[in-house]
């Protein structure tokens, strides 16, 4: 078993791994939220209040504002919930966190392959480099990038850093106590099974750590490796029942909306096969970097596509199985990989094929096998007696050229029109991508070319209604009511197992029918989510408020939208619709409250300023009336509007 190495240099190594992982990012703190972001996050109301923390360990339903989201990571949620505390939604803290898990992960990795490589040549100072080298390909390499700079994406860093945790005391486990002796559990054992809890607090991918022990302790037993099997696997059976839950659970949820699967387990096969080549081909020469990364659909085993791909993975798994002795690292880095991904990238069928945060875990691997191979040439170098010096600085370019590709990626996270572009330039056959690229667009105002994006999508994928869903909601905007509608009942009608929002179309097109009038309808729509749900959605009471209103009932919609705020209360439409109907009530002395409320929020908006000059006239303050007036005259998108404005400034003239 490897012996220590010398304390202060093996700390300084790391504390430079964790400092260059911290360089790589540091131009990455002002990045938007993104995707997952919004419903874990930026509508998660429970992640506003620290009274939760306890609550997230026990109930999954905290985890997102969208029911068809919820999973149980309480560890991630305890973080977003900390960092809200910190500062809200500014997004800095948030980007910290990450970039800091990202640097203790980085240096706990160099402290591992430190460790694995020590195996093979004991006391070597050869395997300070290599490890270095290793740890930072891990931190540097642009496919980490994702992970990163995504924050939603916290739970591979998090589940990466406590797996990493736990085979490192579980080799500390192993060097105090030597493989002949019979199995024990000493306080290292226990440490390993506190970062396995923490890990499955993180994510539900945390059983793989299962494979990673098993394939650790056969790395260090070696030719004894069947008596080192028997030795270990008392200290991972409690992990290995803990592990059939997730694996259950995961086995179980193989299918999305309505119960529909999404592939079977042998088409998912076929096409992970191609999405892994495209990874492996990534970590070679990252030029396609994108959130979604574009997998074609393969037909049969006969496919082309398929057939290269799978030749590269048993090249690589042959490779790996020959060099079991020569390289046993490189052998290792190649098991890791494997289990990392297993759980994602083989059977189980998921929404998104391919996504390059899952590769995080998978790097631990690649920093190995790349580690192993410099440590081998290293030492055959100083066999030969010869110089490593241009060996060296040929891997530090290679490291530096991953750094400025990093930092370049880095920009592309710091909008989501910049997100999505990436994308469609470099993976223009993704209609995810050219979807959620209109999505970006409309979100800055720019409706026309949000339109063609979404259109896009629904000519590459037409038996998706991921983009009509985005085109209905543009032509909401638009005020193109028909097409609207027209639109999402086709959505509601369509059997598209990846589209799990089918509850939120059916409010969008009762909302589309109060805007054309038809009252009847909408109320139709509606009304079964008030009858049959026990806590509505906002979106269906505060429909139901602006019918109850638009039908003079206006006390009725009063309470109904005071219900729909209480559920959401950072909502702003909620509280213009309650505005205009405390106003239609002939409340105003309870609207014009909101109505400045609003303003601050949109002070340039017409309408509301219109309304409070209104109200502010209703009830008798008529110097602040006149002086709201004013203030609309600037607003005023045409002449006829203008002259009208005019004349009731002119009516309240001293």
């Amino acid at each position: 078993m490897p012996g220590p190495v010398l304390p202060d240099r093996r700390w300084l190594l790391a504390a430079c791994v964790a400092l260059a992982a911290c360089v790589a990012y540091a131009n990455s703190l002002d990045g938007a939220f993104h995707l997952d972001d919004r419903h874990h996050l930026v509508d998660n109301l429970a992640v506003r209040d620290l009274g939760n923390l306890p609550r997230f360990f026990v109930d999954p339903g905290l985890s997102s504002s969208s029911e068809d989201s919820r999973i149980y990571r309480p560890l991630v949620m305890v973080s977003f919930a900390l960092n809200h505390a910190m500062g809200g939604l500014e997004v800095r803290p948030y980007h910290l966190t990450n970039v800091g898990a990202h640097a203790l992960t980085s240096a706990m990795v160099f402290l591992l392959l430190l460790s694995l490589l020590q195996v093979r040549a004991p006391g070597e100072a050869s395997a300070r480099w290599p490890a270095a080298a290793g740890a930072l390909l891990f931190a540097l390499h642009p496919i980490q990038t994702e992970a990163v700079d995504y924050i939603n994406a916290r739970s591979s860093l998090f589940l990466t850093l406590f797996l990493v945790a736990a085979v490192l005391a579980y080799l500390r486990h192993r060097a105090v106590r030597p493989s002949e002796g019979r199995p024990r559990i000493d306080r290292w054992v226990i440490l390993s099974w506190i970062f396995t809890l923490a890990a499955f607090g993180s994510k539900e991918s945390a059983p793989v750590i299962v494979g990673l022990l098993i394939a650790t302790g056969l790395y260090l037993d070696g030719a004894t490796w069947r008596r080192g099997l028997r030795r270990d696997l008392p200290l991972v059976l409690p992990i290995l029942l803990l592990s059939l839950v997730p694996i259950a659970l995961r086995f179980t949820s193989t299918s999305s909306g309505g119960g529909q699967r999404l592939r079977s387990m042998g088409d998912n096969l076929l096409v992970q096969t191609v999405a892994v080549a495209g990874y492996l081909r990534s970590l070679v020469w990252p030029d396609d970097l994108a959130l979604y990364r574009h997998v074609p659909a393969i037909e049969s085993v006969s496919s082309g596509v398929f057939l290269l791909s799978a030749l590269v993975i048993v090249g690589v798994i042959t490779g790996a199985f020959l060099l079991r002795r020569r390289a046993p690292g490189v052998t290792l880095g190649a098991a890791w990989f494997a289990f990392a991904l297993a759980p994602t990238s083989s059977f189980i069928a998921l929404n998104m094929v391919a996504a390059e945060r899952r590769l995080y875990l998978a790097m631990v691997g690649v920093a190995l096998a790349a580690a192993t191979s410099l440590q081998i040439l290293e030492i055959r170098l100083r066999e030969r007696e010869a110089n490593p010096l241009p060996f060296r600085l040929g891997s530090g370019a290679i490291l530096g050229t991953l750094l400025v590709v990093t930092l370049g990626q880095n920009g592309v996270w710091r909008t989501s029109t910049a997100l999505w572009e990436n994308t469609t330039r470099k993976h223009p056959e993704s209609c995810d991508g050219w979807m959620s690229h209109a999505e970006a667009l409309a979100a800055e105002g720019r409706l026309e070319e949000a339109e063609q994006s979404a259109l896009r999508s629904t000519e590459l994928c037409p038996e998706r209604v991921g983009g009509l869903s985005v085109l209905a909601r543009l032509h909401h905007r638009q005020g193109k009511f028909e097409l609207a509608a027209r639109e999402l009942q086709r959505i509601i009608d369509s059997d598209d197992p990846r589209f799990l929002s089918k509850g939120e179309m059916n409010i969008e097109l009762a909302e589309v029918y109060e805007k054309m009038g038809r009252l009847a309808e909408a109320e139709a729509i509606y009304l079964p989510y008030l009858q049959n749900m026990e806590q509505p959605p906002a979106r269906v009471l505060a429909g139901l408020g602006r019918i109850a209103t638009a039908r003079g009932q206006a006390d009725q919609g009063v309470e109904l939208l005071q219900r729909a705020i209480a559920l959401d209360p950072a909502a702003v439409r909620l509280r213009g619709d309650l505005a205009l109907c405390l106003h239609s009530a002939g409340r105003f002395a309870e609207a014009i409250p909101l109505y400045r409320d609003l303003l601050d929020v949109e002070p340039a908006n017409f309408s509301i300023t219109y309304n409070l000059g209104l109200a502010l006239l209703k009830s008798g303050q008529q110097g602040e009336a006149r002086s709201t007036f004013q203030r609309v005259l600037g607003l005023c998108p045409d002449d006829r509007c203008r002259t009208q404005v005019q004349q009731r400034i002119a009516a309240l003239s001293p």
